[in-house]
């Protein structure tokens, strides 16, 4: 693995290692990952120049893959993305970049904020819970993520974007779901200071939300 040059005095404290040294938009995500980094409106007090200069990110290139941020080892932060999604012709799509790095990157100033309070403890005692819950649960702090970044304008998935994907399908399949299963949803996305405890609260009140007729 080669440590990739850092390319100017704006990003010198930011080391970003890539398994494909000679990716042709490497300098292109750099300055997105820094650009975030620096601006991220959620990460005022979070994201400090120290905290900055002391982080390692490690991108991982794979074919197929979703964006993903593990934060576990901090302050090492591993990226795992396809960069293909982001290619057009041979342009790469800063905006699309951004957007997704904002979402990620809120999971670092979550996971930092003490007020938002989730340990390493609390998180493997929720995902114990039951089989689905941790999907569920990481389902709902993906919603609380995008619902503060929509209202400042940072637009990565929409409420109904949520909707339609997780209920969707069983909808096509001829299952109903409770209204106020939707409204439990509606807090997270509508929430600017939960904390984990309550998001694993919410989580249990939704428990099964989906029923047949």
């Amino acid at each position: 693995m080669e440590f990739i040059p850092r390319v100017n005095p704006a990003e010198e404290f930011l080391e970003i290692y890539l398994y494909d040294s000679q990716y042709r938009h490497t300098n292109d995500m750099r300055s997105c990952i820094s650009s975030v980094l620096q601006n991220h409106k959620l990460g005022t007090s979070i994201i400090t120049p120290e905290m900055i200069k002391n982080l390692r990110i490690k991108l991982l290139l794979k074919s197929g893959v979703n964006i993903q941020i593990g934060c576990r080892q901090y302050p090492l932060i591993l990226l795992w993305l396809d960069p293909a999604k982001y290619e057009q012709d041979d342009l790469f799509d800063k905006e699309l970049f951004m957007k997704h790095l904002y979402h990620e990157f809120t999971h670092l100033i979550d996971r930092r904020n003490p007020i938002f309070g989730i340990t390493e403890r609390k998180e493997q005692n929720a995902e114990n819970l039951l089989s689905d819950f941790k999907y569920l649960l990481k389902d709902l702090w993906n919603l609380y993520i995008d619902g503060r970044l929509w209202r400042r304008d940072i637009k990565v998935k929409s409420f109904k974007d949520y909707m339609d994907g997780w209920f969707g399908k069983k909808l096509a399949k001829g299952w109903c779901i409770d209204s106020d299963v939707i409204k439990l949803y509606k807090k997270a996305w509508n929430a600017e200071k939960l904390t984990y405890a309550r998001l694993v609260s919410l989580a249990k009140k939704i428990g099964n939300p989906l029923r047949t007729n």
